[in-house]
């Protein structure tokens, strides 16, 4: 895994990112935009691809649920932000969680190295 610092500290990520809302992202050799999303003191990323149809959330405008989902508003499924599983039932694939690092020198994402 490489770590890519996205915000060189944590002031700039909160200023940067409104909480409840997606952010994006695209670091180049990646193949998906990355969607952050800060609810209080936690925080999320994923790739911003619907499993289902992949469908974009941040073109789409999909939403954050106060507990802790995004939602696709193609066809309503939601993804559990820490998991990355459906949580509604609809035996779709599950959301890529992509692991976040908050340290010094800021907040990071973690990417595979393939």
């Amino acid at each position: 895994m490489r770590w890519i610092t996205l915000f060189a500290s944590m002031a700039q990520a909160v200023e940067r990112v409104q909480e409840g809302r997606l952010f994006t992202v695209r670091i180049g050799g990646y193949p998906h935009k990355i969607c952050l999303v800060r609810q209080g003191p936690t925080w999320h990323a994923f790739d911003d691809v619907c499993p289902h149809k992949m469908a974009s959330f941040s073109q789409s405008k999909g939403t954050i649920t106060a507990a802790g989902g995004v939602v696709c508003p193609l066809h309503g499924y939601v993804f559990h932000l820490t998991t990355g599983f459906e949580i509604t039932n609809q035996q779709c694939p599950a959301l890529h969680i992509l692991p976040l690092r908050i340290d010094a020198e800021g907040l990071a994402i973690g990417l595979p190295t393939t």
